[in-house]
């Protein structure tokens, strides 16, 4: 039996300075047109900065909420420390109880499906939970990649999932090849590529039209959805290059929004961002989430209304 599940509110904090890629890095312009994105968003902090942004707005948007959380999944690959998780930090820094669930998930694009699915799992029991998506890539990159420079955003979002009965999980389908870990890596001992972020952005685009579209096609089957059910698809924000393609795979073009234009690509928080406005969408049609990238990894959820929403309808 599925879980019935709410996603209360989303809360967004982008990185403080707004880069015009045509204007400021006038020698990448050209590659507007592969990846969509005009603008880049950049921190003069870290990513704990930018989660606690993000989960201060949601302390003012729902306040008894953060007050009666039971856990706390912050989704990162932009730790400030190696030890303790992230999710200690924040704990801290924003004053949440400590009788919670508090636990890091080193992830990249594919996070926040995953923590969605633990979320999920535990919501019975803890009631609220808050996932926390938060990093800030552009502090891992060499100013002279165009492959990372005109793609990657410094982004945090927070996400209030409650146990009440609005949504459930009907399928998902989850993807992971460490054999492909060096396409898209930082190294710690900054030996390999001087520390900084690499992307081999041909091979991991192979990869999104090898993978993806077939691990969506698994996860409808599951749930004993068709793809003409589905109202929309919440793809993670990667490129033009790679949306385009998974649209004309799905066939449904109009129900793929894209929001990355004036964000870029914010990593686990891409399908957050695209979800902050949309939460009423959600609770009223069959939807795909579909996050991909570090891993190599790939996680496809579809949800849905519970029958009592859908009665509601």
């Amino acid at each position: 039996m599925s879980i019935p599940f709410a996603i209360e509110r989303i809360t967004v904090a982008l990185g403080e300075k707004s880069i015009n890629i045509a204007n400021e890095m006038p020698m990448f312009a050209e590659a507007i047109a592969k990846t969509g994105i005009h603008v880049v968003h950049e921190t003069s902090g870290n990513a704990v900065d930018l989660a606690v942004r993000a989960v201060e707005e949601m302390r003012i948007r729902k306040p008894e909420s953060i007050s009666s959380l039971g856990a706390l999944l912050v989704v990162s690959q932009s730790h400030t420390m190696h030890l303790p998780s992230m999710a200690f930090e924040v704990q801290d820094r924003c004053s949440l109880p400590k009788d919670i669930f508090a636990v890091d998930i080193n992830q990249g694009c594919s996070g926040f499906v995953q923590a969605l699915q633990i979320a999920v799992s535990l919501v019975q029991d803890r009631k609220n939970i808050l996932i926390v998506c938060a990093d800030n890539y552009r502090s891992k990159l060499e100013k002279n990649d165009r492959s990372t420079n005109v793609v990657f955003s410094d982004a945090a979002t927070a996400t209030l999932v409650s146990d009440r009965a609005e949504l459930q999980i009907l399928g998902s389908s989850h993807f992971s090849d460490g054999s492909g870990r060096r396409l898209l890596y930082q190294s710690i001992d900054c030996i390999d590529n001087s520390g900084y972020l690499h992307m081999s952005g041909s091979d991991v685009w192979m990869f999104t039209k090898r993978v993806v579209f077939s691990q969506i096609s698994k996860a409808l089957e599951k749930s004993g959805v068709h793809a003409s059910e589905v109202g929309q698809y919440y793809l993670h924000q990667a490129s033009n290059l790679v949306l385009d393609d998974l649209k004309k795979k799905i066939g449904v073009e109009a129900s793929v929004p894209v929001e990355m234009g004036l964000i870029g690509n914010t990593v686990s928080s891409t399908i957050p961002i695209l979800l902050e406005n949309r939460i009423t969408q959600l609770k009223n049609q069959i939807s795909v989430l579909s996050g991909f990238g570090v891993g190599l990894s790939a996680s496809s959820m579809v949800i849905g209304p519970t029958l009592s929403e859908k009665q509601g309808l």
